[in-house]
């Protein structure tokens, strides 16, 4: 037998028709039978209702009654109507939280030597300035197109990550610190086995000012070099393949290996 009504939420006092409910229609829990015909969709009252009482549907007010309302009533405009209500509208305070699952979730990752975990296996290139990121590219392109990556299956690619500045600033403000910060996070990002960092040589962000005291990378996968000292561009790329190359003997050897979700950074 297909229901007849519904409720709506546990502590509504109306139910809903499915359907047209003709006078003397039997309601399930609901004594007696209908003394009211109740069009489709609409309220029925199922306990005695005061007035100024609360009329609640889903849960919630909806209005109060503004006359005597009798168990299997239609509630509708001529017994419902707006009140004065002085609530707490807390939200959520009858949130139930879910239970944690209890086994612990992995995902396998790369393992670096500072605890943090990657999920990709990348050789980066960093610039000290903007003069320095054609180069990169070009080293970067070099290296995928020379194909010597087939030989290192653990390792994702070359990425070059170039920006516009680093020279024509001053040594001591925000921008200054902006991009050191920026550039050190990159080069101990855990995607990152391996960072080689190129500079032009002149710049106001120099290198030896980035790398001292071991601030950029502590895991020894980390090369650095000038355009100027290295004796120009074609120069500069090719012994910048060469290190990469020596930088991915080290990186290929780190391998997948189970982690805790704490450890994923998104």
């Amino acid at each position: 037998m297909q229901p007849i009504t519904i409720r709506l939420h546990a502590t509504d006092n109306v139910i809903i028709a499915l359907k047209d409910l003709p006078p003397g229609t039997d309601v399930p829990d609901l004594a007696p039978p209908l003394v009211q015909a109740i069009p489709r969709g609409h309220k029925i009252a199922t306990t005695a209702i005061v007035p100024g009482q609360n009329v609640i549907r889903y849960g919630q007010i909806i209005g109060v009654a503004t006359q005597p309302i009798a168990a299997g009533d239609h509630i509708h405009t001529q017994n419902l109507g707006m009140g004065a209500h002085d609530l707490d509208y807390a939200y959520a305070s009858e949130h139930n939280p879910q239970p944690l699952p209890n086994a612990k979730r992995t995902f396998d990752g790369y393992h670096r030597q500072d605890g943090s975990v990657g999920t990709r296996n990348y050789l980066g290139i960093l610039t000290s300035v903007n003069c320095s990121g054609s180069v990169a590219k070009m080293i970067a392109e070099a290296c995928e197109k020379d194909g010597w990556l087939r030989d290192f299956p653990n390792i994702d690619g070359v990425v070059a990550i170039v920006h516009g500045t680093g020279c024509g600033m001053s040594g001591r403000d925000e921008g200054y610190d902006t991009l050191f910060r920026t550039l050190k996070g990159y080069a101990r990002n855990p995607n990152f086995g391996g960072i080689l960092l190129v500079g032009l040589g002149c710049e106001v962000m120099q290198i030896p000012d980035l790398i001292g005291a071991g601030r950029m990378r502590k895991d020894g996968n980390f090369r650095y070099m000038t355009i100027q000292q290295t004796g120009g561009t074609r120069k500069t790329i090719d012994r910048s393949i060469a290190v990469l190359k020596e930088m991915a003997v080290v990186a290929n050897a780190h391998k997948r290996a189970p982690a805790g979700l704490e450890h994923l950074m998104i």
